[in-house]
């Protein structure tokens, strides 16, 4: 997805190469403050191509109107005149300046962050679940607990696996929707499993042995069913 295409839409994630949270992109414009608004409702947006005639034509009125001034050729008001001119004339090519560089930047930012993994379309609701069941199973690995590092990796990998089949779209039918749906309801089971063995006092050095033994072409669901059961059988 190209770095300008996916800035525009903030619902962008990237899943990145090593287990940990998803990555959101930088905007594609510089935030914009109370100042912002004020100088677009009084002089208009910002020019995109540089100063304009009228631009041009107030700088050089007003250096010419304070120069009068200040050489006595004409009153105090022809200083004062000639500085407002000016200031009128650079208020909108030094906001297009300032902006122009502020968008290269989250430009270059944008581009980076794409680049340090696989973006996620989190526009559509059956994503936006799966994201959050994500960031519980990794707020429960946070915790002292069994199998944290084996929950984290086969949590990545069935983010990934979703990101990698979606390429950076919404899902698109009823079997792209339902793949998305049983991820994430394997990701919250897992994570109850998590949290209910990592109240339990009892070895689960068990469960970490099983998963070692999965093989790595298993799919990512049945990865977690298998971690659950273990965890699920480390508490009898």
């Amino acid at each position: 997805m190209p770095a300008d295409t996916a800035s525009n839409h903030g619902h962008v994630l990237v899943v990145p190469r090593s287990p940990g949270p998803l990555l959101e992109l930088a905007p594609a414009l510089a935030q914009r403050d109370d100042l912002d608004e004020l100088l677009d409702d009084l002089f208009g947006e910002p020019l995109p191509d540089g100063p304009g005639a009228a631009d041009i034509a107030l700088v050089v009125l007003g250096v010419l109107g304070l120069a009068l001034g200040l050489t006595g050729h004409l009153g105090a008001w022809a200083s004062v005149a000639g500085a407002s001119a000016v200031v009128l004339g650079l208020v909108l090519p030094v906001r297009a300046l300032t902006t122009g560089v502020s968008r290269r930047r989250d430009a270059r930012g944008v581009a980076a962050t794409l680049g340090s993994g696989t973006p996620l379309d989190a526009s559509d609701e059956p994503v936006v679940a799966l994201v959050r069941a994500y960031s519980a199973l990794l707020a429960e690995t946070d915790l002292d607990g069994p199998s944290r590092g084996d929950a984290r990796d086969l949590a990545h990998q069935t983010v990934l696996e979703v990101a990698t089949l979606l390429r950076g779209r919404p899902p698109q039918g009823a079997a792209e929707r339902e793949l998305v749906r049983s991820r994430t309801v394997a990701l919250h089971g897992l994570t109850a499993d998590l949290a209910r063995a990592r109240q339990d006092s009892g070895p689960l050095d068990a469960a970490v042995e099983a998963v070692e033994r999965l093989d790595e072409v298993n799919g990512s669901v049945q990865r977690i069913e298998a971690l659950r059961q273990s965890l699920r059988g480390g508490q009898r």
